[in-house]
């Protein structure tokens, strides 16, 4: 098992419980690795932050392999990816790595996402390729401010969408031409056509999108897509992941009964 944690400075009020919680998380030490890619950006507060958590990690004792890579996005990366780049960059490196190895699973965690003790062997029941927790997004913070002055908030909602129409259903057709069949494939890809589904009923979905912050991806599905935006830049790496995922014929599933909390900057967990 291959445990991907993607972080920079900015997630830095969030280390701490991270690193908590990957001291508990339920599995074998011998069969998990944890390695984590740190962005550099050449500045000096990403180098403190660095030496910060190698500091917490040395001082620490986990039961599970652990490692850290630092990952300096190049100008180039940087204009191509806009304002994902320190993200993407960060899980080009941690895919090329577990590529190398011979784990069969990877498994990412956003930088922000505190898993579980009991989690990773909740997603492992699964048998789809690609199987996701619940994620709750955090409420937002507008620019408007009520009368007290305080920024509006909204309820927190699960972060998974459904779609209005899937691609296999285009693939099943057979009155379709085949050049019209790859013009639709790309526009499916690059614009997905799902809606978000706000729901607190505890089952488990497939056929369905999500992002990957508590993400289990069987090695095959690596082996096959990585994390880019898509042609149009419509949506983030993780939604351009999943779209790949299911053009190429690949399952996904999302279980709600499984909670990976969204850890706040003002210290809220949801």
């Amino acid at each position: 098992m291959w445990l991907s944690i993607p972080i920079g400075a900015i997630k830095e009020y969030a280390v701490l419980y991270m690193l908590a919680s990957i001291q508990n998380i339920d599995y074998p030490k011998d069969k998990l690795t944890v390695n984590i890619a740190v962005t550099d950006r050449g500045i000096p507060e990403d180098l403190e932050f660095t030496k910060r958590l190698q500091t917490h990690i040395d001082n620490s004792t986990f039961r599970h392999k652990i490692s850290v890579t630092v990952v300096k996005p190049s100008s180039e990366e940087k204009e191509r990816w806009g304002q994902y780049y320190a993200v993407i960059c960060n899980l080009h490196e941690l895919r090329k790595q577990f590529l190398d190895g011979d784990a069969e699973y990877f498994w990412l965690l956003g930088g922000d996402n505190p898993p579980e003790r009991h989690i990773l062997k909740g997603l492992l029941k699964s048998s789809q390729d690609v199987t996701s927790a619940l994620i709750m997004q955090r409420p937002e913070r507008g620019r408007a401010f009520d009368k007290e002055g305080a920024p509006p908030r909204v309820n927190p909602y699960p972060m998974f969408w459904t779609y209005e129409w899937h691609i296999n259903e285009m693939y099943k057709r057979r009155d379709l031409e085949p050049t019209l069949k790859e013009e639709l494939r790309k526009y499916w890809i690059n614009l997905p056509l799902f809606y978000l589904l706000i729901t607190d009923k505890k089952f488990f979905a497939k056929r369905v999108s999500f992002g990957s912050g508590c993400s289990l991806v069987k090695r095959e599905v690596m082996e096959h897509i990585g994390y880019y935006l898509s042609d149009g830049g419509y949506c983030s790496e993780d939604i351009a992941f999943m779209q790949w995922t299911h053009a190429l014929g690949f399952t996904t599933g999302f279980d709600t009964r499984l909670h990976c909390k969204h850890f706040d900057p003002n210290g809220a967990l949801y």
